[in-house]
């Protein structure tokens, strides 16, 4: 379970989030609603330790406390982030962009586990080509298949539809939904395709100006939240 209380943060004298309380739910896909500019990835980031909150704030991760320790220390307790963009690294091969997250493993193994090529059999076909030469929804699949290597209990996803053809966006949902059932994994997902949220969200949040103003199961999901919070 991932557990946030009271998380603030400031881009100097710009609050961003402003008092966050969250919980992360294990072996669930917990989405995270709201217009662009709301503080979504600034939270992700925060629960990665790519940024680092005010005082006061709490983010624990199975009763562990993660708010004084580093990024790569974060993803060998078991964290694996899918950054927005993907950013993966476009001059080496798929199989070398693999094995980078490797290193990230609690267990010290530095062989790519087999059911990450279950998951995605393309990767294994296209080992040898450079990860820039994916397409869009090739390359996401990529990064969340490098993000799986590391092995992580909770996978954090930043609008991993974002740009992609439906099929994939499918793919990745049935994936994170197999990857919750099989493996309990937990899943932090910021999302803006509502339908994707419902089909494959368990609970939601939703935030405005750095806060949270709606939260529940994504089957409660009503129309007036929609048209209050997330309608352009």
């Amino acid at each position: 379970m991932l557990t946030i209380k009271n998380l603030s943060f400031s881009y100097g004298s710009i609050q961003t989030l402003n008092s966050v309380d969250m919980e992360m739910e294990t072996g669930q896909v917990t989405c995270i609603l709201g217009r662009n500019g709301v503080g979504k990835t600034t939270l992700l980031k925060n629960i990665m330790g790519i940024l680092d909150p005010l005082p006061g704030s709490s983010i624990q991760m199975d009763g562990i406390q993660l708010i004084s320790m580093a990024p790569h220390r974060r993803a060998k307790s078991g964290l694996g982030y899918v950054p927005q963009g993907r950013q993966i690294f476009p001059r080496i091969t798929v199989e070398e962009n693999l094995k980078v997250a490797l290193q990230g493993r609690r267990d010290g193994s530095r062989i790519i586990p087999e059911y990450v090529y279950e998951l995605f059999p393309v990767l294994k076909e296209m080992g040898g080509r450079m990860g820039g030469d994916l397409s869009g929804g090739q390359q996401q699949q990529l990064a969340i298949a490098r993000a799986l290597c590391g092995d992580p209990g909770i996978l954090v996803l930043d609008e991993p539809t974002e740009g992609i053809q439906p099929n994939i966006i499918q793919q990745i949902g049935e994936i994170l939904r197999e990857l919750v059932e099989e493996r309990g994994m937990t899943v932090v997902l910021v999302e803006q395709y509502l339908d994707f949220v419902k089909e494959f969200g368990h609970n939601f949040y939703v935030m405005n100006r750095g806060r949270v103003v709606a939260e529940g199961e994504t089957s409660e999901l009503s129309d007036d939240i929609i048209s209050k919070h997330l309608s352009v």
